[in-house]
């Protein structure tokens, strides 16, 4: 009689397990990535969930062919600072969390962080956007549950941390290190943060011992001349999305400008009968061209005029800033007559708070205050020299003013003398819905520490 051998297959321990998943893990750290930028990882990579996109499934860059070298910038060494000037929904929110991805698949592997104007807005987007992100990119998905902590203000991918915060909170900004920052509408943000300065600035000092830093900056702008964005849009390249009129096949940039409506049409008539008319040759554009023209659309780089107007050069200036402006008529969502009809409901409703809105969220533009004023060479003779916090002599009262909106603060705290005389000593605008207590305890306490750094 003999006996049949029979193999038992090795059952690895649990030990074994756990050293097996750190091999692995090493194994893709060790691994040389690919070679492409951002773009090129989204259009091999991401999967847009059907929830909450208009065109759910693989990404394609060609759709938003503008976002093309903004993402490329963050693979640019010569940039350390990325900026982008942009309507509302155009796919912004997308390019940003294409970064991330790119960042967490491809390296280089540094800590990161999203900041957001608000605590309310940036818990949306940790449990929303960047949620779907990581569970819909297989590569991601992998990484973040071999990772470690999942939280609404903090993820870890392979151990590398991607933090959360707003702009509203000196502490969350310049708690962490970080190698590269993703700032999303930087015009809802304050300008001093609790008295510790630009938001920007001090993200700027979280990143100073990383090699090859990135820092992006993007927002919808708001004021003539009070648009950080802007501020920061002239201190790059300065590259403003151009079309060429298929007519006479010169470039030129599409602005509110350029959008034609007959005079005293209906805001349906508007819908109707809208055209982009081209600067160049005055003929008009119609929106079933739209797309031809976007397939040949480029940036076209400018630079600050003395008189601060934005004028076309033949190469972008040497900068370690790669700014970028793109106009909403170039949305792939948007038809020439939805806002044409959304520009005429605006001016008839006569508010300048609604057309102030459609001119900055539906075209991506400053909106310029209209109103008579003196000549700047009096108001120059006015001028003294004082800091913001300073009281200068002759303030007998100060006053706070604020200008209630539905979802912010705009406020202003003079100082008066006599004769009426008076000193602008501190303004700003804080994001926050007025229904809640948040702004009002923000407002609160800028009053307050304004009203003691007084002598």
């Amino acid at each position: 009689m003999s006996a049949v051998l029979q193999e038992t297959p090795l059952q690895p321990s649990l030990e074994n397990k756990q050293w097996l998943n750190i091999l692995e893990t090493l194994a893709e750290i060790v691994e040389p990535p690919p070679s492409r930028t951002a773009d090129q990882w989204a259009d091999e990579c991401r999967f847009l969930p059907p929830a909450g996109n208009p065109e759910p499934g693989l990404w394609r860059t060609s759709r938003v062919p503008y976002m093309r070298d903004i993402m490329r910038a963050f693979s640019d060494s010569r940039f350390h600072t990325i900026v982008g000037v942009t309507a509302s929904q155009m796919g912004k929110t997308e390019l940003l969390l294409n970064i991330v991805g790119h960042r967490f698949s491809d390296g280089p592997y540094y800590p990161g962080m999203y900041v957001g104007p608000t605590e309310k807005n940036v818990r949306s987007m940790s449990n929303d956007r960047f949620k779907d992100l990581f569970k819909y990119t297989p590569i991601l998905k992998k990484r973040l549950e071999k990772g470690h902590a999942d939280k609404v203000t903090e993820k870890f991918i392979n151990g590398v941390r991607f933090g959360f915060a707003w702009a509203g909170s000196e502490t969350e900004l310049s708690a962490f290190p970080c190698g590269f920052v993703l700032m999303d509408e930087r015009d809802r943000m304050n300008n001093d943060v609790q008295g510790k300065g630009d938001p920007v600035e001090i993200v700027r000092g979280r990143m100073k011992n990383f090699p090859n830093k990135k820092l992006g900056v993007f927002s919808t702008p708001t004021l003539e001349g009070a648009s950080p964005i802007i501020d920061l849009f002239e201190q790059g390249t300065m590259m403003k999305w151009a079309w060429p009129c298929p007519h006479c096949a010169e470039f030129f940039i599409p602005e509110l400008s350029n959008l034609w409506w007959p005079e005293k049409a209906t805001p349906r008539e508007a819908f109707y009968k809208a055209e982009i008319i081209c600067p160049e040759c005055a003929a008009g554009i119609k929106h079933a061209q739209k797309m031809s023209m976007q397939l040949d659309a480029k940036y076209l780089p400018h630079k600050l005029g003395q008189d601060g107007q934005h004028i076309r050069i033949e190469k972008p200036i040497d900068s370690g800033t790669a700014s970028f402006m793109v106009n909403g008529l170039c949305s792939p969502w948007r038809s020439f007559g939805e806002s044409a009809e959304l520009m005429v409901q605006a001016y008839r409703s006569k508010s300048q708070e609604k057309i102030q809105s459609v001119i900055n969220v539906e075209f991506g533009q400053t909106f310029k205050i209209s109103g008579d004023a003196p000549e700047y060479e009096s108001v120059l003779e006015c001028n003294s020299p004082y800091k913001p916090g300073d009281r200068p002599r002759g303030v007998q009262l100060i006053t706070l003013g604020v200008d209630v909106q539905e979802k912010g603060l705009y406020y202003v705290i003079r100082g008066w003398g006599y004769l009426m005389e008076s000193w602008l000593l501190r303004y700003g605008y804080i994001d926050g819905d007025t229904d809640y207590d948040d702004p009002w305890l923000i407002l609160r306490r800028v009053s307050q520490e304004m009203f003691n750094e007084m002598p």
